[in-house]
């Protein structure tokens, strides 16, 4: 008489069968994940450009308009501000102080255009990898 074996376990294909189905799910959550961090760096690269041109807008802005200022000249390092009798320094704002944020590239300056009562500025910002470039540009009138 033979005697009786107990067949317990899983067989090889069972085996293979759940071993893809697990790698099967590892490989999209991973890809999901990945995805994410993407869209969450992107996003907060974006936001770095924001930022950057609306502080170097906004500190342009106030020293163009705020200061008696008898002369701004400008090229494409930047623009310099001659002081007159009520200031006693000149000030230079170069277009490296535009971009400060991690992430953040200038990508170009252009020369700004001075007229007799205002100043038009331009400038493009883009993230590190060039995929969100954005031009802003506006003009500002000094009050004297």
């Amino acid at each position: 008489m033979r005697a009786r074996r107990s067949r317990q376990g899983f067989s090889v294909v069972e085996l293979l069968m759940a071993s893809l189905a697990f790698a099967v799910m590892a490989i999209t959550v991973g890809m999901v994940l990945v995805r994410a961090w993407q869209g969450w760096r992107d996003n907060t690269e974006s936001l770095g450009v924001q930022r950057d041109a609306r502080l170097a807008m906004v500190e342009l802005g106030r020293e163009i308009r705020n200061s008696k200022i008898s002369e701004i000249t400008g090229d494409s390092d930047g623009l310099y501000f001659t002081a007159d009798d009520v200031r006693t320094y000149d000030l230079t704002f170069g277009k490296d102080r535009i971009a400060t944020s991690p992430g953040v590239v200038l990508e170009s300056w252009t020369d700004p255009v001075i007229g007799s009562n205002y100043v038009g500025i331009a400038f493009s910002l883009s993230n590190s990898r060039g995929t969100d470039v954005r031009v802003y540009s506006t003009t500002f009138f000094p009050r004297n």
